[in-house]
């Protein structure tokens, strides 16, 4: 960026170079191999550690005294800065001493002449956080080196004005961080309502009154259950008598035989054992395993890699391709037509109860591996199943440790209460007018959220090009004038580098003999 399109600055102001306001410095990683350099007494920084917010006071990973001796030690009020991957830009000041991997850039300031909240706010802004984008390499994984890290501009304000923008910035941000906190705990409530709401749902408390109401109307889920087993049955013979047909086809035109069509199969009942872990249901009701309600389509799925995935987009109309947790691209095929239920397979949070593990998908589409694609059997409702999978608890069912997996065979023994056909339509109609008040709920709070994300936006936009402290400076003329001045700043700072690195050297000569020496 040249420096006729940076952003209007006070004319008691300058802009500088990074590399002008403290020592940059990128982090190395110890090697893996040589355990003794890992242990607990030096923080070893990397990028997830910055996301705890402005301060950072410890790290995942800890390096040990010998480690350090292949690191280096930065000291706390360092500012760090992640300068690769998804994350790049996040920033954080470290309140301990510590060393960071090579994918931090750190910010050591002269902190008598700069405040480190002061370059902090700044990084964290919006015009600091743009010429981070635009000066990393333009690639999948983007990179900010540190040579083109320490050229980005930065805009220096005299002292005492540093400390004032601190000030505003803080006050400002304590409030709106306040009213950010309320917004996260609706948030949180409203996370725990729709689980109460399908948790009383399949316990049968949401429907007590109607089925009170409506006895008479319903029929026993044992019914409900028999009446599928028959139809399951009924299909199977209708399959066999169709294979019989097919293999006198195959026979006189002296062709392969066709599979034979498997049985339903047979599912083992409820276990007294499992009955004491699941919660009471109401008596019409019938706990019974999934695999008693649903048709399996998994053999249908064809996983696309991105490069197969661009090949088919040349056709039109494009139809949605999923995958474990949603909708993940388009393209110009489908497998799949109708409605169905998607549950995922792996890579779904299948622990955390706020999290979807399942959703129901309508019309043409394209499937991937990670998600089992699943209808219900005629007496079933799909929204009652994809309601219930989304309430479910998976321990016990789900298999690995850093990617969980829900297999067929353990999905089909999944216990779920049955309720008669006519209470799973008012289930599902009572869950989603309450799903529904909850969401829109959500949705203004996301507003709201963001909103208060780009009122931060606006008063760093507006600190670092000195509008909010306009009015402070023409009260205060004699702050950020004469020996206030940002130019005497600037020689101080020139001055105190210039120590520095001459300490540098003389530590450089030092080690240098004393290697010698015990040569």
């Amino acid at each position: 960026m040249s420096e006729n399109k940076l952003p209007q600055i006070p004319k008691e102001w300058k802009w500088v170079r990074l590399e002008k306001i403290g020592e940059i410095v990128t982090g190395t990683t110890p090697s893996k191999k040589n355990k003794e350099y890992y242990g607990k007494e030096i923080p070893f920084f990397k990028p997830p550690d910055l996301e705890s917010g402005r301060f950072v006071t410890k790290s995942q990973e800890y390096l040990s005294k010998k480690g350090l001796e292949v690191a280096r030690l930065l000291p706390k009020n360092s500012i760090l800065v992640t300068c690769i991957g998804a994350t790049i830009g996040k920033t954080g000041i470290i309140k301990v001493n510590g060393t960071s991997n090579q994918q931090i850039n750190a910010i050591i300031p002269y902190e008598d002449y700069i405040i480190p909240e002061y370059i902090y706010y700044q990084i964290i802004s919006p015009f600091f956080q743009e010429q981070i984008k635009k000066n990393a390499t333009a690639t999948t994984l983007p990179i900010l080196n540190k040579s083109k890290f320490e050229k980005l501009f930065f805009s220096l304000a005299p002292l005492p004005e540093q400390q004032k923008i601190i000030e505003i910035l803080e006050e400002a941000f304590s409030k709106i961080d306040a009213g950010v906190e309320g917004l996260k705990k609706i948030k949180k409530l409203l996370s725990l309502y729709r689980q109460s709401v399908l948790r009383y749902a399949f316990e049968g408390k949401l429907t007590q009154k109607w089925r009170e109401e409506n006895k008479d109307k319903l029929e026993p889920a044992e019914k409900l259950i028999e009446k599928i087993k028959k139809e399951r049955e009924e299909r199977y013979k209708q399959e066999l008598e169709e294979w019989k047909k097919a293999c006198e086809i195959a026979k006189k035109e002296g062709k392969k035989k066709p599979p034979k069509p498997k049985p339903p199969k047979e599912f083992p009942p409820i276990t007294e054992e499992e009955l004491k872990t699941l919660p009471q249901i109401p008596k019409e009701w019938k706990w019974v395993r999934l695999g008693e309600l649903i048709n399996i389509f998994d053999s249908m799925r064809i996983p696309l890699n991105q490069q197969e995935r661009n090949l088919r987009k040349k056709k039109r109309p494009l139809y949605p391709y999923y995958g474990a947790t949603g909708k993940i691209d388009e393209i110009d095929e489908y497998i799949f037509d109708g409605e169905y239920v998607l549950l995922g397979e792996d890579g779904v949070q299948f622990f955390d109860k706020g999290k979807r593990k399942a959703y129901i998908v309508r019309g043409k589409f394209w499937a991937n591996n990670h998600v089992h694609i699943l209808k219900a059997v005629n007496g079933i409702k799909n929204l009652y199943l994809m309601h219930y999978f989304n309430i479910f608890d998976y321990h016990g069912y789900v298999t690995g440790t850093t990617r969980l997996k829900l297999n067929q065979s353990a999905m089909k023994n999944i216990p779920i209460p049955l309720s008669p056909f006519l209470e799973q339509q008012k289930i599902v109609e009572e869950i989603e007018y309450r799903l529904s008040i909850a969401d829109k709920l959500e949705e203004t709070v996301d507003k709201l959220l963001e909103k208060a994300e780009k009122l931060k936006q606006s008063y760093l936009k507006s600190a670092f090009e000195g509008k909010l402290t306009e009015e402070w400076r023409k009260q205060n003329p004699h702050l950020i004038t004469g020996e206030n001045s940002v130019d005497i700043l600037l020689e101080k700072i020139k001055e105190e580098k210039e120590k520095f690195e001459e300490k540098k050297k003389i530590t450089k000569v030092k080690q240098k003999s004393l290697i010698e020496l015990k040569q």
